[in-house]
């Protein structure tokens, strides 16, 4: 009977042992393959590929409709083409789409989703080889009703909603950028709503690259447009590597003077940024050292 129980208890340890090790080496391998991206607007803003920091070239609605034409209809092909003929220039291998008035759930969704298809695929005409994602459309942005439990009729509203854009999601795109702003100063709540709204990012199935912004959303009446912190950033930086496949760092726009920011290698987030930056490289050496 006792050696029954010794070999049952050995074999749940090694099972154990086995299971942890797995989720390490994965952990390990996802922070291997992170990505970061800068979508910054921040003019003389130096060359931060030696960080490690990728350029993500990002399509704002003022470009895809410029000189103040109507957002009704898709872009006009013809701005679509130069665009394309630019991107191609400039050698884009990654590309976000900006478009934030198409509602894909108020009574004219169907027709708002058949919108977003018919956008990138002009853009798909001559970006075959391009990864192409729409900013926070995908899954749907709530950060009560991801705060909330499984069993809670907003919670299960917010991920149908999702689900019904599933179909979409996989068709059209070929990465998911959700939006994680900050909205408040509690941390464990963002963690929990940024960390819900990854694992829905991940149902479709596409390399999931959270946009994070080192600021408090405008939304915030006390605290918008001020810093949310170093420390506060360092959370958030950890979280994306932990539950994404990359971040995407946004920010460096005036919105009181109505344009760029100038860049300053010492403000607190980048240099926060760069030693998260650091941390990954030195474990990615003592990984590959084993």
């Amino acid at each position: 009977m006792t050696v029954k129980i010794l070999n049952k208890n050995l074999f749940l340890i090694c099972l154990f042992l086995y299971l942890s090790c797995g989720n390490l080496l994965l952990a390990s391998e996802i922070q291997s393959n992170f990505k970061i991206f800068d979508g910054t607007l921040y003019s003389l803003k130096p060359q931060l590929a030696e960080h490690g920091v990728q350029p993500l070239k990002i399509l704002y609605a003022s470009t895809l409709w410029p000189n103040k034409t109507s957002r009704v209809h898709v872009p006009d092909i013809s701005v679509v083409d130069k665009l394309v003929n630019d991107l191609k220039v400039n050698n884009t291998d990654i590309l976000c789409l900006d478009i934030e008035h198409w509602n894909v759930n108020g009574d004219d969704k169907l027709l708002n989703i058949g919108k977003y298809e018919k956008t990138i695929q002009l853009f798909r005409r001559g970006l075959k080889d391009v990864q192409i994602g729409y900013y926070g459309l995908v899954p749907e942005r709530n950060y009560w009703a991801s705060m909330k439990g499984n069993e809670d009729k907003k919670n299960i509203i917010w991920k149908n909603t999702n689900l019904e854009l599933a179909d979409f999601a996989k068709s059209n795109l070929d990465v998911i950028y959700p939006s994680l702003y900050t909205f408040y100063t509690n941390q464990n709540d963002w963690k929990k709503y940024a960390v819900e709204h990854i694992k829905e990012a991940k149902k479709y199935g596409k390399p999931v690259y959270a946009f994070l912004w080192p600021l408090y959303h405008e939304s915030n009446s006390w605290r918008g447009h001020e810093y949310i912190g170093d420390k506060y950033w360092r959370l958030q930086l950890e979280t994306v590597l932990e539950h994404a496949d990359g971040v995407v760092l946004w920010g460096g726009w005036d919105f009181k003077k109505n344009k760029p920011m100038v860049w300053d290698d010492n403000t607190k987030w980048w240099v926060e940024t760069k030693n998260f930056i650091q941390s990954i490289k030195q474990n990615k050496k003592k990984n590959d050292s084993k």
